[in-house]
Formats: structure tokens, sequence, C-alpha cells
């Protein structure tokens, strides 16, 4: 089983760096639950956008999240917290959150989303965030996580803002 989710990751990978698509304008807060630190890559037009996040708990139910984007001529920093609802079913943990935006327009970024454990190895994620800086626009994630061991792990993802969508890979690690 274990030899048939690397195979499955490798193929994944594969297809996300065959079919790289625009980068978005927003980008996420980190998806992931605890102590975690996110590098993710997209490119678009020959050159490679740089995504941060981490994120810190602060008790059970509540941390705290940063976000950073670069690209060629801008950069973006998200600053935010989540609540973390404590009664759901074994292995779905949703969530509601709030931050700050900084960027050339400053603004303000309200949204949700889950984490889900489909394997032992596997957890998928969806977040929606609404984002108004200068103007409004949701902004959506989507993808799965591959757990090589308790602190790494391995993302491929979609996100999307403003009509545009874009793939991407990156590591997660647990501190």
């Amino acid at each position: 089983m274990k030899r048939l989710s690397l195979i499955a990751l490798a193929v994944a990978l594969v297809f996300a760096i065959t079919i790289w698509a625009p980068a978005p304008a927003a980008a996420q807060t980190p998806v992931q639950r605890g102590r975690t630190l996110d590098l993710l890559f997209y490119s678009s037009a020959g050159t490679t956008t740089l995504a941060f996040g981490a994120t810190y708990p602060f008790s059970f139910i509540l941390d705290g999240t940063l976000g950073y984007t670069s690209s060629p001529g801008t950069s973006t920093v998200d600053l935010g917290a989540r609540y973390w609802f404590p009664v759901r079913p074994a292995g779905l943990a949703p969530y509601v959150g709030a931050g700050l935006r900084f960027a050339t327009t400053a603004g303000f970024f309200l949204g949700g989303g889950a984490t889900v454990r489909v394997a032992p190895e596997w957890n998928g994620y969806v977040g929606v965030n609404w984002i108004s800086a200068g103007t409004s626009t949701t902004a959506f994630d989507v993808g799965a996580q591959y757990l090589f061991s308790s602190r790494v792990g391995g993302v491929v993802g979609l996100t999307g803002s403003g009509g545009t969508s874009s793939l991407y890979v990156g590591v997660t690690l647990a501190y």
C-alpha cells in the first residue's frame, strides 16, 4: 500500500509539473493544522512564485497563521487566526478564520475550510477565503498531502483567485 501511495504521489507531481498555469493573484493561509511550515512553488510564464506559510497553535482550537507570497515585482503577507471546531467526526477538522493582508493595497480576509484524513499517510484539504484588498475576490485552495514521516510531507494542490488557477507542489514540515 505504501508503494502504491508513493507511485500515486510521483504521478501527481509529474502531472503538476507538466501542466503549469499562471499563479493566482491571492495566496492562501496554510491549511494544515499544528506547528507546520509550508513551502510551495508555482510557475508562471517562465518565472517562479514562492509561497511560504506557517502555523502556530495557541490552544487546541485556536491557531495563528502567517502566509507570504513573492513573485517578480510584488509580495503579499497574510497574518491571521483560525478557530478549529472541536466537535467533529474522526479524521475531519473544519475551521473558520480571518486576518489581515499586507500588499500594495492592505485589506483583510475571511474564510473557512477543512482537513480530512483519507488514509494513514494521506490528508486532503480545502480552503476558501473572501479577500478584500482594494477589490474583493474569492480565493480557493484544494489539495492532498502525503506524509513521508511524522515531520515531513509533500503537497500537490490547485489554488485560484479572480478567474485564474494554478497547480502547485511543495513540502510541509512539522516543528
